[in-house]
């Protein structure tokens, strides 16, 4: 009879254990800044930091509630966020026309896919904030990609994708992607430096025009 309630008492408790295991808030740690990124001169670029609000009723192509208060100004010098496109149940919607970018977005599955950020403008180089805040399930996921540079007329693809506990149907399954907002901050155009070969072209230039004025003038 006391093995009976030994085994009894010790099989209450892994059950116990198991329904605990994902308790609604501790899904944070099924996510992270690398679950989104873009390419870059052929290397892959992970998010600068990534933030998650469970449970709070955030609508991220409405409101920056799921970001704000984790990317501060101190962090990325920008004190306010402009939303520059939208994505609702897979279709993007440019909210910033004329402001010299434009984005795609796809789906792979429910749970990931890629998108792109491109520069319009053919002769400056960007450096801007870039905020991916999505929806999935009953929680809101931001990755913030600070001082992105994107180079005159370039495009840079990347992927991202949902690795939170769906709380509000399963504790036990990933959520399903909703929509996403796309935010930019502080940003500023600059001339490209010219790489150093162009520098050696232009001083090569220069010197076949001094050397056939001298010809001339002989």
């Amino acid at each position: 009879m006391k093995n009976f309630m030994k085994i009894a008492l010790l099989s209450s408790c892994l059950a116990g254990a198991v329904a605990h295991a994902a308790p609604p808030g501790s899904a944070a740690g099924t996510s992270s800044y690398k679950d989104a990124s873009l390419t870059v001169g052929g290397t892959k670029d992970f998010s600068d930091q990534f933030a998650l609000v469970l449970d709070q009723n955030i609508n991220p192509i409405q409101s920056t509630a799921g970001f704000s208060g984790t990317f501060t100004n101190a962090l990325t010098g920008t004190s306010s966020w402009n939303r520059a496109a939208i994505v609702d149940h897979g279709s993007l919607v440019d909210k910033l026309l004329g402001d010299g970018l434009t984005f795609s977005f796809s789906k792979t599955n429910d749970y990931s896919g890629t998108w792109s950020i491109t520069n319009t403008n053919a002769s400056k180089n960007l450096t801007v904030d870039l905020v991916l805040s999505l929806h999935a399930g009953n929680g809101v996921g931001s990755f913030l990609f600070d001082n992105q540079v994107v180079k005159a007329g370039s495009t840079l693809q990347g992927n991202w994708a949902v690795n939170w506990i769906n709380n509000a149907n399963n504790p036990a399954s990933i959520a399903k992607f909703s929509n996403m907002g796309i935010y930019t901050g502080a940003s500023s155009f600059t001339s490209p430096v010219p790489e150093p070969a162009t520098y050696g072209m232009m001083l090569g230039g220069l010197a076949l025009l001094g050397y056939a004025a001298r010809r001339r003038k002989a």
